[in-house]
């Protein structure tokens, strides 16, 4: 078995054991020298000719639930095979580039919808493999409080669009959902820079028609999502933005996902 098919194997059995495994990469065999000494150095996905167990990299794409998965993993990883684990932060580009490389060995949670064209190409050229989902279930888009729609007593909050329903009526509600930056204008909270999520969320506004109504307000950090988003509810105001589930902060705010055509 090659060096190259052989490391595939190795991450793939550690996967299978956890059963929470979304996609492995594929690594090449990386044992250099270094220019100063005659003695070969391993580098993550090397064949640790010098007795050294290979350095496993995880992705971080930065938000919650795969901050769970990859804490379990490393765990697993570490405590019971003894391999060093590394989680690198990354972006969606980045990380899609760095599967491929070898840099990145395993992401544990890939929305491969967002990528769609990217991810059935790797798989065919065998460039990554595909270990089966991490949730029976799964959704993202864009979402308002429940207290926008139906109000909450217990809040003293009216229903301030009770007939809303659809991405499509956004176009009606700008005024509610008011950019303070611009007034006449809507905006909507969108997922994080450097998510390729976030870029097609740009395009679905202009797709629904609703681009010249609203505006984008892109956070720096899932923090800042989050913030913004929770913030908002806190206080009783109204608010629309990206975002998906399983995740805590729907599991512990009350929040519909509007409906997309």
């Amino acid at each position: 078995m090659s060096a190259h098919r052989r490391w595939k194997a190795l991450v793939a059995a550690f996967l299978a054991v956890l059963l929470v495994g979304a996609a492995c990469g594929a690594d090449q065999p990386a044992e250099t020298t270094d220019p100063g000494s005659s003695e070969p150095s391993t580098t993550p996905g090397g064949d640790g000719a010098s007795g050294e167990k290979p350095t496993i990299v995880l992705a971080d794409a930065q938000w919650q639930t795969l901050w769970i998965l990859n804490a379990i993993a490393q765990f697993i990883i570490e405590e019971g095979y003894g391999y060093p684990v590394r989680i690198e932060t990354v972006t969606t580009p980045v990380q899609q580039q760095a599967m491929v490389d070898g840099d990145i060995h395993v992401g544990m949670e890939m929305w491969y919808v967002n990528y769609l064209e990217w991810w059935n190409q790797v798989l065919a050229n065998g460039e990554i493999l595909d270990l089966g989902p991490v949730f029976e279930r799964s959704t993202q888009g864009f979402y308002v409080p429940r207290y926008v729609i139906e109000g909450d007593s217990e809040r003293g909050i009216e229903p301030m669009a009770p007939d809303l329903r659809s991405v499509e009526q956004l176009a009606d509600y700008k005024d509610l959902f008011a950019d303070p930056n611009e007034p006449g204008k809507g905006v909507l909270i969108n997922g994080i820079t450097g998510w390729e999520v976030s870029e097609i969320n740009k395009i679905k506004l202009h797709a629904y028609g609703l681009a010249d109504d609203y505006n984008v307000l892109e956070p720096g950090s899932s923090a800042a999502l989050d913030a913004a988003i929770a913030g908002a509810y806190e206080r009783g105001e109204p608010v629309v933005a990206y975002y998906w589930e399983p995740a805590w902060l729907m599991g512990a705010l009350d929040f519909v996902p509007l409906e997309e055509p």
